[in-house]
Formats: C-alpha cells, sequence, structure tokens
C-alpha cells in the first residue's frame, strides 16, 4: 500500500491524514525510514519528503507542503521511542536533529553491511546493491538525480516510497548472517553510537576566532624565527649553500636551499653526513621525516632545529588561518564530517 500525507492534493497517489497514517506506522514492528532534501547540507538545506514504512506499506510526508517543517504529530511518532531502519542514518539524522527531532533506537544497514563484509566488497554497499544482494530485486536510481533540478515529481514520489520498501528484509538477513558469525554486537554497538555522532557534527565545534587569531599571529611568528635559526646554522657551517651576491637593499645573507624542497634538503643532510635512506617495500628511498631523522639528532646539531621549522610549519599551513574558512556563518561553528567505520571495519 502507497500513502501520501501532505497539504495538497495528488491524483496519482491515494492521499491519507496524518493521524491516520501515524495509527497505520505504529502497528509496524520496525519503520522502514529516509528522507529526501533539497541539498546535502543540513545546514542550509532543507526536507522535501519523509518516507516511513515497510514491504507492505510505505507512507510518504509531502514536508515541503507543511513550509518544509515537519507536522507536531509527526515528530512525536518519531521522538516515540519505536526502532527505525535507515541507510545512511546519519545523514539523515541531523536533518532531524534540526526540527527538534531525536530519534534514539535504529539499525543502519549500511554499518551493518560495512561490519559484515570487514573491507570486502567496497563500493558496494549502498541500497540498490544491498537489494540486489538480499532482496534478489533492483533499485532505479537515476531519479535520485532530479530530485535538486525538478522537485517532488510523481516519478521522485514513487522512487522515495521504493527506499523503505526493503529495509526490514535487508535488516533481517543481515542479522541472520551476524548471529552466525558473532557480529551482532559490534552492529548494535555501532548502531548505538551513530546518534551520538551525527549529534557530534550538528552540533559542531565552537572556537573564539580573536583567540584563535592570536594563536595563528604567533605560531607565524615562530615559524619566521625557526627559520632564522635554521639559516644561520646554514651561514654559519655550509657556506656553499649561501648566496656571496649582496644586494645594495639587504645586506642580509641569503640561504640557497628551498626548506620545502625535500630533493634540496636531502643533498644538503647527505653531504654533513645524515642518513635519508631507508628500505620501505623492499625498495630504497630517500626520507627526510621527523620520525626517521630522530635516531641521528644527537649527533646532528641541525636536525632538530629543521624538526623545529617543520612542526612550526604544520602547524601554520593546517590549523592556521585556513580555520577560519570552515567556520559555518550561520552557527559560527566548525561541522566536521566523520567516517564512523573505515573500510577494514574498524
Amino acid at each position: 500500500m502507497k500513502l501520501i500525507v501532505s497539504n495538497r492534493p495528488y491524483d496519482y497517489i491515494e492521499s491519507v491524514s496524518l493521524t491516520k497514517a501515524i495509527e497505520l506506522l505504529s502497528e509496524l514492528e520496525y519503520v522502514g525510514a529516509d528522507s529526501e532534501t533539497t541539498g546535502l547540507n543540513f545546514l542550509s538545506d532543507q526536507i522535501l519528503l519523509i518516507q516511513l514504512g515497510n514491504k507492505n506499506l510505505q507512507i510518504v510526508f509531502d514536508i515541503q507542503s507543511y513550509d518544509y517543517l515537519i507536522p507536531q504529530e509527526l515528530k512525536n511518532f518519531l521522538n516515540s521511542g519505536k526502532k527505525f531502519i535507515f541507510q545512511n542514518a546519519k545523514f539523515d539524522l541531523k536533518f532531524f536533529f534540526k526540527q527538534g527531532v531525536i530519534i534514539t533506537r535504529l539499525y543502519d544497514t549500511l554499518l551493518a553491511e560495512t561490519i559484515i563484509t570487514n573491507g570486502m566488497q567496497k563500493g558496494v554497499r549502498g541500497l540498490k546493491d544491498l537489494v540486489e544482494k538480499y532482496c534478489k530485486d533492483t533499485l532505479d536510481k537515476s531519479i535520485r538525480g532530479e530530485i535538486l533540478s525538478k522537485g517532488v515529481t510523481k516519478d521522485v514520489i514513487f522512487y522515495a516510497l521504493k527506499d523503505v520498501e526493503f529495509l526490514e528484509d535487508i535488516m533481517n538477513k543481515q542479522i541472520e548472517f551476524a548471529t552466525k558469525y558473532d557480529l551482532l554486537r559490534a552492529i548494535n554497538l555501532d548502531n548505538s553510537f551513530v546518534v551520538v555522532l551525527a549529534y557530534i557534527e550538528y552540533c559542531g565545534f565552537y572556537i573564539d576566532k580573536k583567540s584563535w587569531e592570536n594563536k595563528c599571529i604567533n605560531d607565524r611568528v615562530r615559524l619566521v624565527e625557526s627559520k632564522q635559526i635554521l639559516d644561520s646554522w646554514v651561514i654559519k657551517n655550509c657556506q656553499k649553500y649561501v648566496d656571496s651576491q649582496l644586494s645594495i637593499f639587504d645586506t642580509d645573507q641569503k640561504v640557497l636551499i628551498n626548506w620545502n624542497s625535500p630533493a634540496q634538503v636531502v643533498k644538503l643532510f647527505n653531504e654533513i653526513g645524515i642518513k635519508t635512506t631507508i628500505i620501505k617495500k623492499g625498495k630504497e628511498k630517500d626520507t627526510i621525516n621527523a620520525k626517521e631523522l630522530e635516531s641521528q639528532k644527537n649527533d646532528f646539531e641541525i636536525i632538530p632545529i629543521y624538526i623545529d621549522y617543520k612542526e612550526c610549519q604544520k602547524v601554520c599551513s593546517t590549523y592556521g588561518f585556513s580555520w577560519f574558512k570552515c567556520i559555518d556563518p550561520v552557527t559560527n561553528r566548525i561541522h566536521t564530517t566523520f567516517k564512523q567505520l573505515n573500510d577494514t571495519g574498524r
């Protein structure tokens, strides 16, 4: 049975009242859940549709017709403690948080499949793939690309409904496999944690802009100072790498080494006796990573100076002014995106 709840009329699908829809869904033990949105950014985009149901009943809620606001009666149902089944729950949860909906009991078929495959079959954990694997059926996902350009159309409505039709069957077959191989505890743990992780991404992290700016300025000063110390060592010990041609506008001696060029640094280090070659995967290569240089720092004065310079540079480039670009202009916070499980299953 396919139904729609909306504030506007539809002539190609049966309409049902909000109250009746909740009554029908309340009878289900597990409720498949999904949403369609105006975009991928929960901070700036809105929910268009919410789909709930199972293989026998699929109901789409036309949230766009409610001025993009989830009706209170539907909010109450979503917050009721019912167990919902998602594919990639973290995405939907952040849009729900924005409207005061906090789902605490859920099963995520994507997370479960990642644990089950444990790094194998990388890239084939999408809903389309799981429907083919567990239900021997097909999903046409080409419609998804039309949502942003065409909005809520007939094709989009039926595409959305299809997304919740198979979730319970997929879950049951995953649980059957997970029980056999003692993976249920891991799946249950990650199903609980995804709510926490989604909330962390939703809340973001606050940065005091003035304090961060002061830190960045101090870091840059330290970087300049560390480079001066590095250059001074070369001027004192390796005149070969110092420009002998002075400028009438600048009396400071100029070091000819580009400290950001590994090849130039390797050449200098080799000339003064620092070993830079290592064997990796059966092949010999040069490296000037701090980890490889640490064992020689007591024998060569320049090594701790160089390591300090590279650390200063890392602080300035990775944790410097560039972070201001990551601060959301509305929330004034940095909203990170985490990958809950690596492809190895960790």
